[in-house]
């Protein structure tokens, strides 16, 4: 059982009072969440609401979890939040100033390829072996070791096994 898709269909009937304004609230069909509900009744082992045929009602075991429900949709929701954040935050490469644009745009659309947001900054070779640049660490892209050392354009592109420099 998904515990939270069961918690958010619970938490949308709970709020709206019907299995159908809940579904569609949250955007599944009826049959789902009345069946996702039924499986966090036989989870938590209990009843979580009175239902008839015009309406739906909580029980006192339902308003019970309620407010512990919407805790795991709202933390759910902030994690799903923080990992797109995540994802779309720059990786922020120094790259030497000699390098061609068409080969930096290469390296940009093989990064995207692999869901990383690259972003370029030119540099002198002191700046990118990290002298005197505090906020520098180590990394190895690791999906870009299987390219040429020596694409076009002149730019000596680093391999997983030596790792370059980039900004955090």
């Amino acid at each position: 059982m998904d515990l939270v898709a069961a918690c958010r269909a619970f938490v949308s009937v709970g709020e709206h009072g019907s299995f159908t304004v809940g579904a569609s609230v949250a955007r599944i069909p009826q049959s789902v969440a009345s069946r996702r509900v039924a499986a966090l009744e036989q989870h938590l082992g209990g009843r979580l609401f009175d239902r008839t045929s015009r309406s739906v009602t909580l029980t006192p075991f339902g308003r019970d979890m309620l407010h512990s429900a919407r805790r795991i949709v709202d933390l759910a929701e902030a994690m799903e939040h923080d990992a797109e954040r995540a994802r779309l935050r720059p990786f922020r490469l120094a790259v030497p100033a000699a390098c061609a644009p068409r080969s930096l745009a290469g390296l940009v659309v093989e990064a995207r390829r692999h869901e990383l947001n690259l972003e370029l900054r030119r540099a002198e070779p002191s700046r990118r072996n990290g002298r005197g640049c505090g906020r520098v660490s180590r990394c190895a892209a690791r999906w870009w070791a299987y390219r040429p050392t020596r694409p076009r354009g002149g730019c000596r592109w680093v391999s997983a096994a030596a790792p370059t420099r980039v900004w955090r």
